[in-house]
């Protein structure tokens, strides 16, 4: 419930691991997903634009991960900057630069502040 969207799977996981609790993969499991509302090419990787609200989530819950005693605060601190990196290249590729750079915004200080689950 603290991160409502992303890193939900990460973090239990990661719980899970410090509790020796196994994890199974069932590889004959499939999962139909759509990720994002339109992908790029950047040339070296392929990126995926997320709606702001998403976004939101995906640039404020690593600063969550990061308040987590059992988390690593390496995997924490990397995943925080791979965010920031990723909202500030794909910002260029928005037609709503101005929503987006607000829910940025927003995410990184309510990423600092600690403020949990499904944005108001």
């Amino acid at each position: 419930e603290d991160f409502f969207i992303d890193f939900v799977d990460i973090e239990w996981s990661i719980r899970c691991r410090k509790n020796k609790i196994p994890i199974y993969i069932v590889p004959q499991a499939k999962m139909t997903h759509s990720i994002g509302e339109k992908s790029i090419n950047l040339g070296v990787m392929r990126g995926f634009i997320h709606s702001a609200h998403r976004s939101y989530y995906k640039l404020r819950n690593p600063f969550l991960l990061l308040r987590k005693s059992h988390v690593p605060q390496i995997l924490a601190i990397k995943e925080i900057v791979v965010a920031m990196v990723h909202q500030f290249v794909f910002i260029f590729y928005v037609e709503k630069k101005l929503t987006y750079f607000r829910s940025y915004i927003s995410a990184i200080f309510d990423g600092i502040k600690g403020v949990k689950g499904k944005k108001q």
